[in-house]
């Protein structure tokens, strides 16, 4: 019998896939479905939204202008794995264009894993369950994932197979070989 992050139980419960995740109207959908159970997420807050828009634009302004991929934002939900099923919603992704194409139909769930993703740790994260989700992430195929902490103005940035680098307000924040005309103190991400 699993149990969900909110206690319920899921026994006997089929699980979900991304279809029906992705049928479910918009105000009942707002969550990811990780092995076929859907975790409701409550909205963020103005703070997290603030610093959202804000690294979408400093990537944007890196991204666009070259053609060097797409930058998104909104909880793009992303399919990890099938049977069953986990589509997770990253606060801000960058794909390359060898990642995904510019043709690409994305008027449903990606299957396309980001090369960068940027997760906002919002109050009613578990630090554990940050770091889960930052190592499922390069687990999946991501080849950079930032954690940005607003309560101590830090990034612990994420490479597959090495150790969590933590950044501080003081130190700058790059794409490395991900992106790498990407280059931003960290205090500007708060602004």
């Amino acid at each position: 019998m699993a149990t969900t992050r909110t206690g319920q139980t899921t026994a006997g419960v089929r699980p979900m896939t991304a279809d029906e995740l992705f049928q479910l109207p918009k105000d009942e959908a707002r969550g990811e479905l990780i092995q076929g159970v859907f975790y409701p997420a409550m909205p963020a807050g103005g703070r997290h939204g603030k610093i959202e828009a804000r690294l979408a634009w400093l990537l944007g302004n890196v991204v666009q202008p070259s053609g060097l991929g797409t930058v998104m934002t909104g909880d793009p939900g992303i399919v990890l794995e099938r049977g069953p099923d986990t589509v997770r919603a990253p606060d801000v992704a960058y794909f390359s264009a060898e990642r995904l194409p510019p043709e690409t139909d994305i008027t449903r769930f990606l299957d396309a894993v980001p090369d960068l993703v940027v997760e906002i740790v919002s109050p009613s994260n578990r630090p554990s369950e940050i770091r889960e989700k930052a190592e499922m992430w390069t687990s999946f195929g991501a080849r950079l994932v930032w954690v940005v902490w607003p309560e101590t103005m830090a990034v612990d940035v994420y490479r597959p197979e090495e150790s969590v680098v933590t950044l501080g307000a003081e130190d700058t924040l790059t794409g490395q070989d991900v992106l790498p005309e990407f280059s931003c103190p960290v205090q500007d991400i708060f602004g």
